[in-house]
């Protein structure tokens, strides 16, 4: 009897130590369950995080893109604009030199063949010598017109084009001033007759359109540089 007695304590022993690992055990992986929830929602939030800030990267990006495209796009036409206006600038002055006052000077000369009095001869001068320095506005009213649009290109250079813009007005208005020098010139009786003098003026104008064309190629390098950096 008294082996059964111990044999069942035993055994309830044994099965109370069963079910209290048992519980402790549920305990433990009703425990884990909880952290691997907590860490999943932990997961859940650190990607739902990231997916906003990259979705904010990626606009902020695309925005950058765009305004990048606009700022390059809207600069490339200024400065091409620029680029025309100067090369129309510089084609009006030879039109003006070439064409517009040889044939002026042919006129002044068949007038004077065909004067028949003092009075014919002081009237054909009179009349060339007008002619003359109403070329001699057109290249200033082309100076002030092609200078005012460099005060607008620098709206959006940098120092170093500025710099250039400077050097290249103070070319035009070199170029303005002796070719006027050079047309009233040819506008006095000993103008026309100095070959001499006539090609000493030329020499002068051919230095400054070298020096024109070396500050062109340097602003329009810069142009191009400062494009690349947008």
């Amino acid at each position: 009897m008294d082996i059964i007695v111990y044999i069942l304590i035993f055994l309830a022993g044994g099965f109370s130590g069963y079910l209290a690992s048992y519980f402790k055990q549920k305990g433990i992986n009703k425990a884990l369950k909880e952290d691997n929830r907590e860490l999943e929602n932990q997961k859940k939030e650190i990607e739902n995080y990231w997916a906003v800030k990259i979705e904010e990267l990626k606009k902020s990006h695309n925005l950058d893109i765009e305004k990048r495209k606009y700022q390059y796009e809207d600069r490339r036409k200024v400065y091409s604009k620029f680029c025309s206006e100067l090369d129309a600038y510089q084609s009006q002055g030879q039109t003006v030199l070439k064409e517009k006052s040889a044939p002026m000077i042919k006129k002044f000369f068949a007038a004077i063949e065909n004067s028949k009095n003092e009075e014919e001869v002081k009237f054909s001068f009179s009349e060339y010598f007008e002619d003359m320095l109403l070329l001699c506005n057109d290249i200033s009213a082309s100076f002030v017109e092609i200078k005012n649009q460099t005060n607008h290109l620098r709206l959006v250079t940098s120092a170093e084009t500025d710099a250039l813009l400077d050097a290249l007005v103070e070319n035009m208005k070199s170029i303005t001033d002796s070719s006027n020098e050079f047309i009233k010139y040819l506008a006095t009786p000993g103008g026309m007759l100095d070959k001499e003098g006539q090609a000493s003026l030329t020499n002068s104008l051919v230095v400054l359109g070298d020096e024109n064309t070396a500050i062109r190629s340097a602003l329009i390098k810069q142009m191009k540089a400062e494009l690349n950096t947008i």
